[in-house]
């Protein structure tokens, strides 16, 4: 959770008065408008959004992912680090982020869903196997997209973040990074989250 990566940069302070907050109930297909991959360059780490279950969390390589509390349909709160988090519409179409904490600010736009026509995806195609877990991922490529499919969970648009790495929308999976052996052929790809191990390519 990139909003949990600021508190080894927070200064202690005294905790302020207690603040009564009334969350309400925000629309599913709300949430979704806030869903993506958020990079927060003042401290070069990343905000995973994810709609889920009616909720909206900060999913990332801490786990569970935390609940953000919705205040308004834009403003949302997270009690455990005691942060504000507001999404803001962009006027083409993309969304930005202000997470505010005490002694702390942080501000990043999404990166949008879009296909890039200059990443070749066919390096990453093909079905990988953990022993470990005794489960397989298929990635395949449609219309500039990589696509992940998993039995149980469905298949899942990918973003690419940066070089071999993906944004899902899966909060157990928050990311994945493809591993390329020294001839440049990608074998493996890990999982960002509490897992942190390597799944081969079968």
């Amino acid at each position: 959770v990139a909003a949990v990566y600021l508190e080894s940069k927070m200064t202690t302070e005294p905790k302020p008065a207690t603040v009564m907050r009334t969350f309400i109930t925000v629309p599913q297909e709300k949430l979704k408008t806030y869903a993506g991959v958020y990079p927060l360059p003042q401290i070069s780490q990343t905000l995973v959004v994810v709609a889920e279950g009616g909720k909206l969390l900060a999913a990332g390589p801490i786990q569970p992912p935390i609940e953000m509390k919705p205040l308004s349909t834009s403003h949302f709160y997270v009690e455990q680090l005691s942060a504000d988090i507001d999404f803001a519409p962009k006027p083409d179409g993309g969304m930005k982020v202000k997470i505010t904490q005490p002694g702390a600010l942080n501000e990043g736009e999404r990166i949008e869903d879009t296909p890039k026509a200059n990443l070749d995806l066919t390096p990453y195609i093909g079905t990988y196997w953990s022993e470990e877990l005794e489960t397989q991922y298929t990635f395949s490529a449609v219309k500039g997209k990589l696509i992940a499919t998993h039995i149980r969970h469905g298949n899942m648009d990918l973003v690419a973040t940066s070089k071999d790495s993906f944004s899902t929308g899966w909060w157990f999976a928050p990311s994945v990074e493809f591993v390329r052996e020294k001839d440049g052929n990608i074998t493996a790809f890990n999982i960002g989250g509490d897992t942190n191990q390597d799944i081969r390519l079968s």
